[in-house]
Formats: structure tokens, C-alpha cells, sequence
């Protein structure tokens, strides 16, 4: 059966400062949930996450697995459908929406072999209250294959159209890049010269509808699980990958954050 348990007290509470978590090791884990309130005491709202903490990572062996902001953590889970409840805010190993229990648990972190620590490190903008962790864990299996959440920050100081290509390759499958930038209408995706998405903001919109996505202000998704199904993602052993980017206003600073499933390498 699934568990729900209360982790080790985060070391390092104060503003301004990280707190830490070690994670202990031998089951799996499929969601973490940070419960905190505001210095007044007041459950922090979903638009109010960003205020009180910064930037959260994952580490396995000392290795940043997960790395996002506040404000990123909270539109993953609503555009994937999820509601958020005030107070408490969820980090996904596993993916529910995943159409197949097979789909849905492969992301999730092993921690019985191949790992000698596993670490949450929680950047805090302000002082909080009531600040714990908890985690859904399940029966031991090896550190394997797991969700990587990667975090590259990139500039655009016009409007118009903007290439990346230097975004990692390599033995992965993408399984979306997610970016703060609500100023993209038309998104291509090129692998090895073969254009494997092209979309503009309606098309995307419709099309993540169809299964349960929701859109969120202030971002452009670029869903690459097609059909809610881990199998569909887009194999990354590539010479070359690119997106196109058509900014219709510019952004000067932007972040791209990439989902992935890799393995313990």
C-alpha cells in the first residue's frame, strides 16, 4: 500500500535561508508535499508561493535531480489538473495523470540501491510556520529510472522568432519544457531537422485540453506526453534538437524548464 508519512524536521528555518531535508532512503517515493504557513500564521495561497519561497531542488548523491521555483511548482500541478490546497504545496515523482499504473509509478524514486542520499532543499524568501514535509511512499525499489525537472534561464530582448538549441541531448526521453513567458504564439519543435510539433497558442490550448490539461497564465506549455502516455515522449539520442520560439512581446530574461524521464546516469 501507498503510505503517507511525516519527514525529518526541515534543518535551517529562517528568511533568507535554505532549509533541508534528508530524505530517508529505502522506499519510494511518488509525492512531496511542503505544509507551511505564512510568519502571521495564515495558509500560503497558490499566488502566494512565489512570495515565501524561492527555489526548490532534489538532490540524489549530492546531484540536483528537480530544480524550480515556487511559481513553477504551483502551475505543473494545476496545468496537469491537479487542486491545490491552501497551505500545502506538491512536488510530483509519480505523474497521476499517466493513463497506466506503469506509466504513472515509472517516474517515481527508488531509494533502496544505487542512492546513499536523497536531500530537499527548500530556498525561503520569508519566515514560515507549521513548516513540515510529508511524502507518499510505496514498497522499496532501486533508484532507476525518474522524473528530472531542469531548470535554464535564456534571454530575448526583441519580439520575433527565437531558436534554442542548445538545450542538453542525450539517453532521455522530454517530456515537455514549460516556459515562464506567457508571449509565445508559435511553438516549433525540431528533432534532427524533423519538425515534430508545430503549434500556435489556440492549437496548443486545444489540443492539452483533450487530455485534461489547463493552461496557465504567465506560461507556454509545450506537452510532449501525447495521449497522457509516458511511451509517447520524445526520445532526446539526438545530433541535433530546437525549438522555435515566436515572442510577440520580449521577455528580456526567460526560463525554460524541462520535464524528463532519465535513468540513474
Amino acid at each position: 500500500m501507498r503510505r503517507l508519512q511525516k519527514m525529518p524536521t526541515p534543518q535551517g528555518k529562517g528568511a533568507g535561508q535554505t532549509a533541508t531535508v534528508k530524505l530517508p532512503l529505502g522506499p519510494t517515493y511518488h509525492t512531496l508535499f511542503i505544509r507551511a504557513k505564512t510568519a502571521a500564521g495564515v495558509d500560503i495561497t497558490a499566488a502566494n508561493w512565489k512570495n515565501e519561497i524561492g527555489d526548490v531542488r532534489v538532490s540524489v548523491n549530492g546531484d540536483t535531480r528537480i530544480e524550480a521555483d515556487a511559481a513553477y511548482l504551483v502551475a505543473d500541478s494545476l496545468f496537469y489538473g491537479q487542486t491545490l490546497v491552501n497551505g500545502v504545496l506538491p512536488i510530483h515523482l509519480s505523474q497521476p495523470w499517466a493513463r497506466t499504473k506503469e506509466g504513472e509509478e515509472n517516474t517515481a524514486y527508488g531509494t533502496s540501491q544505487n542512492m546513499a542520499s536523497f536531500t530537499l532543499e527548500i530556498d525561503q524568501i520569508n519566515a514560515l510556520t507549521n513548516f513540515e514535509v510529508f511524502a507518499v511512499q510505496s514498497e522499496a525499489r532501486p533508484f532507476g529510472a525518474h522524473l528530472r525537472v531542469q531548470k535554464f534561464v535564456d534571454q530575448m530582448t526583441l519580439t520575433g522568432t527565437k531558436e534554442v538549441s542548445d538545450l542538453p541531448r542525450g539517453a532521455y526521453n522530454l517530456l515537455g519544457a514549460h516556459i515562464n513567458s506567457a508571449s509565445i504564439d508559435v511553438v516549433e519543435v525540431l528533432a534532427n531537422n524533423l519538425k515534430v510539433h508545430e503549434s500556435d497558442k489556440a492549437i496548443r490550448t486545444a489540443e492539452q485540453k483533450t487530455i485534461g490539461r489547463v493552461a496557465q497564465a504567465g506560461f507556454t506549455h509545450i506537452d510532449l506526453m501525447s495521449g497522457n502516455q509516458l511511451g509517447n515522449a520524445l526520445p532526446m539520442a539526438l545530433n541535433d534538437f530546437r525549438l522555435k520560439l515566436d515572442f510577440t512581446a520580449a521577455p528580456n530574461s526567460y526560463e525554460i524548464y524541462t520535464k524528463s524521464i532519465q535513468g540513474v546516469v
